[in-house]
């Protein structure tokens, strides 16, 4: 008779795939977190309302839910086009290696790019565009 604390192969994989393992956060200090900064009402609002338009279109809001959700998000955006980000030391370090090295890879390498050579043109143009 077989020893019943003898498990199969797919007893032990179920076993290690349901162990919990926590790593942390790189940087995070012991019995510190994060701060959670709370949402507005309105910002809760406008995302179960886009939720349900998402879900049912825009017929499944009324008149004022969807003029709700269409000024919140016209806000939104307003706000983000007024408020850029700001960009890390990465983000420009690739910018200004992009800006003058960029446009010399892609005339070497246009033969090798044949038709894709426009469209790799257009991203490099893209990315080290005045913002």
């Amino acid at each position: 008779m077989s020893d019943p604390r003898a498990c199969t192969a797919y007893e032990s994989v179920a076993a290690i795939l349901s162990e919990l393992r926590h790593y942390g956060v790189k940087g995070m200090r012991w019995g510190k977190t994060k701060a959670v900064i709370p949402s507005s009402d309105d910002s809760v609002k406008a995302a179960v309302l886009k939720a349900r338009a998402k879900k049912g279109g825009a017929k499944a809001l009324t008149n004022q839910e969807l003029q709700t959700l269409v000024t919140r998000l016209n806000l939104e955006q307003q706000y983000s086009r007024l408020n850029p980000k700001v960009k890390s030391d990465g983000q420009k370090f690739l910018e200004g290696a992009l800006k003058y090295a960029g446009p010399i890879a892609i005339d070497l390498a246009s033969d090798q790019l044949g038709p894709y050579a426009g469209i790799a043109k257009s991203v490099v143009n893209e990315v080290t565009k005045k913002r």
